[in-house]
């Protein structure tokens, strides 16, 4: 079982502590892994953001997969939550909204303008 907390920008799994630098927007836990979205709170520009700011953490505490290395894009994720068949869907500053099977690391749906 993954037992995991979240203090500032620090993310605890497991009793092992990670710096992510941002402050975590938001966690959502599936199987065995954590994923997690940082943000800056204090951005008042989009470019202020965090690019490629959604992780997936396994119960090490060890970084899995970034989003980039599944959407080939250096861009900001303003939304990431779970979808009815446990699917993670993120949407970008565009609005483009990905939906991406977790287990085989691949974008299933894409939507929007681009």
């Amino acid at each position: 079982m993954m037992k995991y907390r979240i203090l500032g920008n620090i993310l605890e799994i497991n009793n092992k502590r990670v710096n992510l630098n941002s402050e975590i927007g938001n966690v959502l836990l599936y199987d065995q892994l954590l994923l997690v979205r940082i943000y800056n709170p204090s951005a008042t520009r989009p470019i202020e953001q965090p690019f490629n700011n959604i992780y997936a953490f396994n119960k090490n505490a060890e970084i899995v997969w970034k989003i980039n290395g599944i959407i080939h894009q250096n861009t900001y994720y303003g939304a990431m939550r779970l979808d009815g068949d446990n699917n993670v869907v993120v949407v970008d500053l565009s609005g483009v909204q990905y939906t991406i099977d977790i287990g085989n690391r691949e974008v299933v749906h894409k939507r929007g303008i681009r």
